[in-house]
């Protein structure tokens, strides 16, 4: 039988974790595969720079969220990548849980002027004594995982376990993108403008791109992000069902500043 040709595209980008992993699977399965990246690298949204000192930081991610059947996890692990001390985190938590009962059973001998970031700040000094050695830097780190995290305060906070990436995402994106940079051919600076499906048994899918080229595929997978779909839903030809269109024009996601 012979191999299909497949694409995975997406104007800004495409060669993200979602397609290169798809790409990964595909390889496995006899599939010659072609990534269509808009930028002029791989990763997407996570990507790394160095800073002048040489210290290498991430722009994008660099949380996992989730330790329990999480794949990034799993890999984290195999690739060595150093995660940040659980302690922190798990810490935080308890407080944030001791907070809420505390509201609870004792909300009516609770000062109103007092906030949760002071409660935090009583509860980490009984937890992290002074006699722990580094106790100023610990009770520091627990308070800005808190600040960090504060916008989750209100969820089933017992539920959540996070890890910081303390040695960024690099080797696990060098992980994920081993197999399409090895077997795949990958066309950087690409950036598609149309896809054009063609009716009838054995229609081949056209992908045009801005820079007036012009691919022919067997199957093409889209693993571009939310907001590409958003704003280029006309790219499809025929038109996506409207079940999908509602799908993506009622999706949205929030951002979050990053400071270095």
């Amino acid at each position: 039988m012979d191999a299909h040709s497949v694409t995975y595209r997406g104007a800004s980008p495409c060669a993200g974790f979602s397609g290169l992993r798809c790409a990964d699977v595909l390889l496995e399965h006899g599939f010659q595969v072609t990534i269509l990246e808009g930028r002029n690298r791989i990763g997407g949204r996570v990507h790394q720079e160095k800073l002048p000192n040489g210290q290498l930081v991430d722009m994008g991610p660099n949380w996992i969220h989730g330790t329990d059947d999480n794949p990034i996890h799993d890999i984290a692990k195999e690739t060595g990548t150093e995660t940040g001390n659980e302690r922190y985190s798990t810490l935080m938590w308890d407080i944030i849980q001791d907070a809420f009962l505390h509201s609870n059973t004792s909300g009516d001998e609770t000062d109103p002027s007092k906030s949760l970031l002071d409660f935090f700040k009583s509860e980490v000094i009984k937890r992290v004594p002074e006699t722990e050695e580094g106790y100023e830097r610990s009770r520091g780190l627990i308070l800005q995982v808190a600040e960090m995290w504060g916008a989750f305060v209100g969820n089933a906070v017992e539920t959540q376990r996070n890890l910081f990436c303390a040695s960024t995402y690099h080797k696990i994106l060098e992980h994920v993108a081993k197999p399409a940079l090895d077997k795949a051919d990958i066309q950087f600076g690409t950036i598609v403008s149309h896809i054009r499906t063609r009716d009838g048994p054995g229609g081949k899918v056209m992908v045009g791109t801005k820079q007036g080229r012009a691919f022919e595929f067997d199957d093409v997978v889209v693993t571009a992000p939310l907001g590409w779909l958003k704003r280029n839903l006309d790219a499809f030809e025929p038109a996506l069902p409207p079940r999908m269109t509602q799908a993506i024009n009622s999706l949205g996601f929030g951002c979050l500043e990053k400071v270095r």
